[in-house]
């Protein structure tokens, strides 16, 4: 593995657009989303509302970006990856000129909240997917780097913000930043499907042991036309077609969340990432607000967000890094990267951090192993699930992520209103997160009971190989 070529990997050099085109789709999505902090301050001031109120405008965005990811899933599947990445990329754009004209706070909730936040997950989900898919050997490298775009952009953004805010009010900063996230659409245009032939030769060995019906399952819509054909010529009976369509439709939608929600090991990942989500965008939506309360100006605050964003894009390149190791085990870095997220999320509020410099250390930290977490996220996905159920299995996960998003926010808020400080809300982000990581390792747990599973999370063993050893063994599978 160490001396194959990154560019004979089953993407080809195509594998090298996709990724830089990935890239900068998470560059422009994450950098604008996570950096809602900056103009927390400005929506205070300028609308007669409490920090709860405003706390759900991240909370929404960033809740919707990531848990419309079923919804995504589905059009990806149904309509093309390019084609939703596309709709998504306008939208999202639609949704930042909508901003500045928000008369209320109920109608940022719908403009940057919903439009924006449902455009990023359109855009995010397909292009994040096709970077796993295009790359087999080195899939882990190939999404670290990736997913260092979304660092790259919470470096930039936080501080092209704050500056657009000073030279053209927060309302004319939208307006730029809505003409950047267009270029989105360019980006999107570059993703070309991977050939099925090459998804499924990925799991080749996978579907020959399995039986007919998930090879048809893994080839979609056009089996089931196929055999629909098949059954017309020989029955002669359109009505009896149709309602075999239907019946093999249900059966294959039904066959694939069972693959999914029936995997203990998903579920657990499924918990643990709600869990994650909601501690972590705690961080993320008050960070900014938090740090000038304690003392540090707007600018100097933005370059704390910035930190976090640095870390975020060397943490990417970090899991890439490491995810590639044969001896390290991936289950146990991603729990790693949960700890200490909670753990300096738990020490924010202490005292003696309450510098500039101490503030700087701890949002490096963070950042750090919040991008390790992001690289890892559909590398791990991936060694559960499979290639040929990644695409269900992230949007599902997404919706996870969404879900602890939607909610974190919004109850650290409620918290920060009744106490008057945002301590507790730290604390609370550190507990659910350290929570995370407790659940998590219910994984290795079980792996250790079954040892012939644990070799995949172990030595990176690939699903079909994972398959024969259990026929061997007469066991069961991941």
């Amino acid at each position: 593995m160490g001396n194959s070529n990154f560019l004979e990997d089953k993407g080809g050099h195509y594998g090298i657009v996709i990724i830089i085109a990935a890239f900068m789709i998470q560059f422009l999505a994450f950098g604008i989303a996570e950096s809602i902090g900056i103009y927390n301050i400005e929506f205070l001031d300028n609308f007669d509302t409490t920090a709860t109120d405003v706390s759900l405008i991240g909370a929404i965005n960033i809740g919707v970006f990531l848990g419309a990811g079923p919804v995504a899933s589905y059009l990806m599947n149904k309509f093309g990856y390019r084609e939703i990445c596309l709709a998504g990329s306008v939208l999202s754009t639609v949704g930042l000129v909508c901003v500045p004209f928000a008369p209320s706070m109920h109608a940022l909730y719908v403009f940057y909240g919903l439009f924006t936040g449902l455009g990023y997950c359109l855009a995010y989900i397909p292009s994040h997917v096709l970077s796993g898919l295009y790359f087999e050997r080195h899939r882990s490298l190939a999404t670290g780097v990736v997913t260092s775009g979304s660092g790259l952009g919470a470096v930039i953004f936080p501080i092209l913000i704050q500056y657009l805010i000073e030279e053209y009010t927060w309302q004319g900063s939208f307006f730029i930043l809505a003409c950047l996230n267009l270029q989105a659409c360019v980006f999107a245009a570059l993703l070309r499907p991977l050939s099925a032939e090459k998804i499924k030769d990925s799991d080749s060995q996978l579907d020959r042991t399995k039986n007919i019906e998930q090879e048809k399952m893994l080839l979609g819509d056009k089996c089931v036309e196929d055999e629909n054909a098949a059954a017309l010529e020989k029955n002669g009976n359109q009505s009896h077609v149709e309602e075999t369509t239907s019946k093999k439709l249900n059966k294959k939608w039904k066959e694939r969340y069972s693959n999914i929600f029936g995997n203990f090991n998903f579920v657990i990942y499924f918990i643990s990432n709600l869990l994650w989500n909601m501690g972590v965008s705690i961080i993320m939506v008050f960070g900014a607000e938090y740090f000038t309360l304690k003392g540090q100006s707007k600018v100097d605050a933005s370059q704390l967000v910035m930190l976090f964003g640095l870390g975020t894009f060397f943490g990417g390149i970090l899991s890439g890094a490491l995810g590639n190791v044969r001896q390290l085990n991936r289950i146990w870095i991603y729990n790693v990267g949960t700890l200490v997220t909670g753990i300096c999320s738990l020490i924010f509020p202490a005292e003696i951090f309450h510098s500039y410099t101490g503030f700087a250390f701890l949002c490096f930290s963070w950042g750090i192993w919040f991008g390790v977490i992001l690289g890892l996220l559909v590398v791990v996905l991936a060694d559960i699930l499979s290639t040929h159920a990644l695409g269900d299995g992230m949007g599902y996960l997404m919706f996870a992520n969404g879900a602890g998003c939607l909610s974190g926010p919004p109850l650290a808020g409620l918290l920060v209103d009744l106490y008057g400080g945002f301590d507790s809300a730290f604390y609370l982000s550190g507990v659910v997160t350290v929570l995370a990581c407790i659940i998590m390792i219910a994984i290795p747990i079980k792996h250790r009971c079954h040892p012939v599973m644990q070799l995949q999370v172990d030595h990176h063993i690939t699903k079909s190989e994972l398959v024969i050893l259990n026929s061997a063994e007469g066991g069961n599978e991941l």
